[in-house]
């Protein structure tokens, strides 16, 4: 669908030959480098995830302490190496890189809800106090993953997600009905939302550069919300049906 709108929105005139092909090239390979990128990595990982899971379940609670603190290590070790340009192999094996968000949320999710209310605001308040305080003394670093696939990155990522999912507010917010609706449908916001800023940037020219982002933001994300809806209803549900009723 993505491909067919730019082909319209760009007036690309080609047969049918080489739109199929140019189909199969942006698919495979262009849209690796645009915000469908992180669809082939979390596709691999969901291919994976029945046999990572089976693992992460036998490991006793201390293989699983030693697992989570190796891949802590491993990535911090790679990370210090570099400021002192040393690109550590190691850095792109299972213990690095995206793979480790996907490993420590299993990993964290049962031991970060035995830890104190109190305990946590400390461990989110420092985390936050070391990224900022790493930013400032390794500025070079901002340019090779200290807000990506940083350590320190990560613990961030993964202690204030606990820490809101643990709040008060969040708790109250998990019963409204609109946020239970627009949560569902957040993956589709954010995959349709590259289509509907296409159509409508061009119409949403305001003298105030602000007021120009903060109503194109509003208005993608309504549309974005409605698109969402019509092709869940549409083609995802009934794909569902269907592959309920075969396998």
């Amino acid at each position: 669908m993505f491909y067919c709108f730019t082909n319209y929105l760009t007036h690309q005139q080609m047969g049918i030959k080489l739109w199929g092909w140019r189909l199969i090239l942006d698919i495979f390979q262009d849209y690796t480098t645009n915000y469908f990128w992180f669809m082939y990595p979390l596709i691999a990982y969901l291919i994976a995830a029945p046999f990572l899971s089976k693992m992460l379940e036998n490991l006793t609670d201390k293989e699983e302490t030693i697992f989570t603190w190796v891949l802590i290590i491993v990535q911090t070790s790679g990370w210090l190496l570099k400021l002192i340009n040393i690109n550590w192999g190691l850095i792109s094996f299972p213990f690095s890189n995206w793979l480790i968000y996907f490993l420590l949320g299993r990993l964290l999710e049962k031991k970060w809800n035995v830890i104190p209310c109190m305990e946590s605001g400390l461990i989110i308040g420092m985390v936050v106090v070391i990224n900022v305080i790493l930013t400032v003394i390794f500025p070079q670093s901002k340019g090779w993953g200290l807000h990506d696939l940083s350590p320190m990155y990560l613990l961030l990522a993964v202690v204030v997600y606990q820490g809101i999912l643990r709040s008060t507010l969040c708790k109250k917010m998990s019963n409204s009905k609109l946020v239970v609706f627009l949560a569902h449908y957040s993956y589709g916001v954010y995959l349709g939302h590259g289509i509907v800023l296409l159509l409508i940037t061009p119409y949403l020219r305001f003298s105030s550069g602000i007021l120009s982002i903060i109503v194109t933001f509003f208005v993608a994300y309504l549309i974005s919300v409605m698109f969402a809806t019509l092709i869940d209803s549409l083609i995802i549900k009934q794909e569902k049906r269907i592959l309920l009723r075969k396998f």
